[in-house]
């Protein structure tokens, strides 16, 4: 599967539970021009999501389509739930689970943080994801940039990259 962390993608927010989406769906994505497919918020640990979430990747592998994983256990509530430690390992069985499908390139960390709480948390998640796997990027939704508060997109992005 090709890289694509520095083409710009096409894709779209995806509302419907990964419990039932599938390979049809993603087939659909292609056909409207997507690039990329973000999955349904759901949880690999769910076994029922699961067959859903095998079946979306290997059709986005075989259509050469890198994922978005909408998973719950990357979120930062799941780190806030479980601590830094368990997040750790949660993560850890995720990327085991997750990286077999060569579509698995992101994983949402978070949408829309607004607190400097919630964005000091989406700085930790994402060091923990990038320390877990060398192939899952993390990401997270920016909302409207600037409609809640002091700080510039570009102050944002900078501390990402520090």
């Amino acid at each position: 599967m090709q890289n694509y962390i520095d083409d710009f993608q096409i894709n779209f927010w995806n509302y419907t539970p990964v419990e039932k989406q599938g390979a049809k769906d993603v087939r659909l994505w292609k056909e409207l021009g997507l690039t990329s497919a973000m999955l349904g918020r759901g949880t690999f640990e769910n076994p029922v999501a699961r067959v859903k979430i095998e079946e979306v990747l290997t059709e986005c592998e075989r259509l050469d389509m890198p994922a978005v994983l909408h998973d719950d256990c990357f979120d930062i509530k799941n780190y806030n739930k479980l601590g830094e430690e368990g997040y750790k390992q949660a993560v850890k069985k995720a990327v085991e689970f997750y990286e077999r499908f060569s579509a698995s390139q992101y994983a949402l960390i978070y949408d829309e943080p607004r607190t400097e709480t919630e964005w000091n948390t989406v700085y930790k998640a994402s060091k923990i994801l990038l320390s877990a796997s060398k192939k899952i990027k993390p990401i997270t939704s920016l909302d409207h940039f600037g409609s809640s508060g002091k700080r510039k997109a570009h102050e944002r992005l900078e501390e990402f990259t520090d």
